[in-house]
């Protein structure tokens, strides 16, 4: 009996492989740990780090965002408005 084959495309290497058995439900199984894996030799790689605005980051621009402010409300009140 041939042996089952599976062909597709991971992390955008498109590849076919040779499952090694010729049962159905463990060429299944072998196709769904691999696609889980998102690799061609079912090693799980580490997710790669959240692309996101770093805390002190954020607080920086609030901090200069509220001097701004005050600083326009200080030359406002300041204003001479003539008697």
């Amino acid at each position: 009996m041939p042996h089952s084959r599976l062909s597709g495309t991971l992390r955008g290497k498109f590849d076919r492989k040779q499952t090694g058995t010729c049962d159905w439900a463990e060429a299944k199984a072998l196709v769904a740990f691999r696609e889980r894996a998102d690799s061609w030799d079912g090693k799980i790689s580490p997710p790669p780090p959240p692309v996101s605005t770093a805390i002190p980051d954020v607080a920086d621009l609030q901090i200069r965002e509220i001097r701004s402010r005050l600083a326009a409300v200080a030359e406002w009140t300041s204003v001479d408005v003539g008697d």
